[in-house]
């Protein structure tokens, strides 16, 4: 009985973190969309924000990365890449 509510909370929580970890890659996903689109700002607001909700996001930071060095950024600064 022990044994099946510890496996049913690890479970639990297993499913919980990958579904908490999907709405992180949207964000980046929506917020590349938004570069390609050519709508800089917003996709800039996005990944502001998506950063600082977890600063640990890779993938969001990837994108803001690409976003200072994108040659079509009208904001183009490429010494302003690791702010």
């Amino acid at each position: 009985m022990k044994y099946r509510l510890n496996l049913w909370l690890v479970m639990a929580g297993l499913l919980f973190n990958t579904f908490s970890s999907f709405a992180q890659l949207n964000q980046a996903r929506i917020a590349q969309n938004r570069l390609q689109a050519g709508k800089w700002e917003s996709a800039y607001r996005g990944l502001k924000k998506s950063i600082r909700k977890d600063s640990t996001d890779l993938e969001s930071q990837v994108v803001l990365t690409q976003w200072f060095l994108a040659a079509g950024n009208p904001e183009y600064q490429v010494d302003s890449a690791d702010y």
